[in-house]
């Protein structure tokens, strides 16, 4: 049985970061990642890259842009988030069946003492004490909803670390 990452060899993944406009200097090391394939990728000019390649089929390229917009929006807004890289007016590269996205290699850092906050509606105002710039105009994607109820999902917790 065939794994869809079995075509992904060191030559074929150096060539597509290559045709999208990224070139490679030949070095290539991979990453931890439990469901995508992740390498830094060496760059002839400039500091290496991070690539990460998708897994076929399992999310559309809609779904990945919705992400990757979301990071661009937050980085804009000087969050630290590692946002991908746009090439010619994209952040989503293609070779055959895998998308791609390239991302600037950063380091990560210590975490301080966590902060949970509750919201008690998806339609509530974000808590005091969350920056400004994270009160994006995004909503919750009715199609995930349970199709046995038609009340509203209820409060949830998330826990976030602020430096």
């Amino acid at each position: 049985m065939s794994h869809p990452f079995d075509n992904l060899t060191p030559d074929y993944m150096l060539d597509a970061v290559d045709a999208a406009g990224f070139l490679s200097d030949g070095r290539l090391l991979q990453l931890n990642s439990f469901e995508n394939r992740v390498y830094q990728v060496g760059q002839e000019d400039g500091p290496p890259v991070i690539v990460k390649f998708y897994r076929p089929h399992r999310w559309s390229d809609e779904q990945i842009l919705e992400e990757h917009a979301f990071s661009l929006f937050l980085a804009e807004r000087d969050l630290p988030v590692v946002a991908p890289i746009e090439q010619n007016g994209t952040s989503l590269f293609h070779c055959d069946d895998f998308a791609f996205a390239v991302f600037r290699r950063a380091g990560g850092h210590a975490r301080s003492w966590p902060t949970t906050i509750t919201w008690n509606s998806w339609d509530a105002p974000w808590p005091a004490g969350i920056p400004a710039a994270v009160t994006a105009p995004i909503k919750p994607d009715p199609r995930y909803r349970s199709s046995r109820t038609s009340a509203p999902p209820a409060p949830f917790s998330a826990t976030m670390w602020w430096t």
